[in-house]
């Protein structure tokens, strides 16, 4: 049996979201044991619940960043990571995808997937925050063992045109 983490910031609603679920419900169950990992909170924790094997929500796993409360969601996601023992990590969305893929890493999961659902970064954004969050992603992307998973054609040309997925 195959176990695959997906891992999301928040069960609100939004297509990162359902996406993320769709996945879960219709995995193939005699050949793959679905886990989820989520933040607290969200319109869709019930149906969070029915389609993943286990859900594991932590608390300090949230949209804003946060010198605080993100290293105790890398901290959680490493030690619920090591507990799983997945074979696979699927992340999604920008923060639960930097933050996921480290702890994937930290805890030696073989097979890092991420889906881009959107980027962090804006061009709303100070040059330097814009920057910083481009950096992490292009670090983080690294990380990434096996696949990229885009969403849009406008991600995909993105991602590529700021080289995020070397």
């Amino acid at each position: 049996m195959i176990r695959v983490c997906h891992i999301i910031t928040r069960l609100e609603l939004g297509g990162a979201q359902q996406n993320t679920l769709y996945t879960l419900a219709h995995l193939d169950r005699s050949r793959f044991e679905p886990t989820l990992i989520t933040g607290t909170g969200g319109l869709l924790v019930p149906e969070g619940r029915v389609c993943a094997a286990r859900s594991w929500f932590v608390g300090s796993l949230d949209r804003e960043i946060s010198m605080m409360r993100d290293p105790a969601a890398l901290h959680a996601l490493a030690r619920l990571l090591r507990k799983e023992r997945p074979h696979i990590v699927h992340t999604h969305s920008s923060k639960a995808g930097i933050l996921g893929r480290w702890a994937a890493v930290l805890a030696g999961v073989p097979h890092i997937v991420h889906s881009i659902h959107g980027y962090g970064f804006t061009p709303r954004q100070s040059r330097f925050s814009r920057g910083a969050l481009i950096a992490l992603e292009r670090l983080t992307g690294r990380l990434t063992t096996s696949a990229f998973i885009a969403v849009s054609g406008a991600n995909l040309k993105q991602g590529l045109k700021l080289d995020l997925f070397t």
